[in-house]
């Protein structure tokens, strides 16, 4: 057995991150090569996080020594046996990765339109950039310059030689350490990263320094309600709420929200969930407002309103695809 490793994994118990609550209902579990990872709901602030977790030194040993290797070897958290989707990425494939690249653009380009002033001589940091495929095509899209932070060396060799991504740093704990001085950004992007870090709140306290002064963060997660990505290297799972409070806990005001309605909001009869539905985003920065942090919500409520909107999704999902496929059928005959 190694530290790091599944085969052993040193947990500890937490609070909750957001509001400092010992107070919380159990919400789930996931299991991996064996081990369970257990989640609750803070009955005070509503945010999802797991607990008890693994520790900040197993995360280092396991993203440094272990977590390349159950991917290389196409060894899924939820089953040894099962294929990874995105397998290519990580065989240094560039098709693999355009295609990895044109669904993310799909989603955040039109986001980014709406909300932001990023174009022609702007700036755009991607904090864990990976490859680089992302902040290529957004360069592409919008005429920016894009800087990146990425952990993995070969995905930051990549970025660099293939995407033409600046390198500002490798871990995202290094912004902590970074000089603003002539690195000042008009749009800071967290796109499927934000869950996946230990200790947030210094991270966006100090992207704050980075920012321009109309410049904006872009936070892009998995929505409790329509997503609940629960996985070993997610600690937290975020709501338009609880990210948006995070955000302004750390001094950013919030832009604007931009999520799907829950069961409860969205009518009936209303369109197909696109793949955007599964996350929320929410833009904050210097010129937003503040958003007050939830109190006592009813934990009880709050998991009843999930399963109910994952329901909705799923079924509205399957309605889309029997229709796709019924246009398939016509199509053929």
């Amino acid at each position: 057995m190694t530290f790091g490793s599944f085969d052993e994994i040193a947990f500890e118990q937490v609070t909750c991150m957001l509001c400092g609550s010992r107070d919380c209902a159990p919400a789930g579990t996931v299991e991996s090569h064996g081990a369970k990872f257990s989640y609750v709901l803070c009955r005070q602030c509503g945010l999802k996080y797991m607990n008890p977790r693994p520790t900040a030194a197993w995360y280092a040993a396991h993203y440094g020594e272990h977590f390349w290797e159950y991917k290389q070897a196409n060894r899924s958290w939820r089953d040894s046996d099962r294929q990874w989707r995105v397998q290519d990425l990580f065989k240094r494939d560039k098709s693999g990765r355009q295609r990895h690249q044109s669904k993310r653009i799909a989603i955040l380009e039109p986001l980014l339109r709406r909300h932001s002033k990023l174009g022609r001589g702007r700036k755009l940091l991607d904090i864990g950039c990976a490859y680089g495929a992302i902040g290529a095509g957004l360069r592409e899209a919008f005429g920016c310059e894009v800087w990146g932070v990425e952990p993995n060396a070969t995905a930051r060799q990549v970025a660099q030689e293939e995407n033409g991504i600046q390198i500002l740093a490798n871990e995202a704990e290094d912004i902590l350490s970074l000089d603003p001085a002539g690195k000042r950004f008009d749009v800071i992007l967290m796109s499927n990263v934000l869950e996946n870090i230990l200790d947030p709140l210094p991270i966006l306290a100090a992207c704050r320094a980075l920012l321009s002064d109309d410049g904006m963060m872009c936070v892009h997660t998995p929505d409790f309600f329509f997503y609940d990505a629960m996985n070993p290297y997610h600690p937290y799972i975020y709501s338009a709420d609880t990210l948006s409070a995070l955000l302004s806990k750390a001094g950013h005001g919030i832009v604007a929200r931009d999520c799907a309605p829950t069961a409860s909001e969205r009518n009936s009869g209303g369109p197909p969930p696109s793949r955007a539905d599964r996350f929320v985003t929410v833009f904050a920065g210097p010129k937003g407002d503040p958003f007050d942090m939830p109190n006592n919500v009813d934990a009880a409520k709050m998991a009843q309103e999930q399963a109910k909107s994952l329901a909705l999704q799923e079924a509205l999902v399957q309605m889309r695809n029997r229709g796709v496929r019924g246009m398939v059928r016509r199509l053929l005959k």
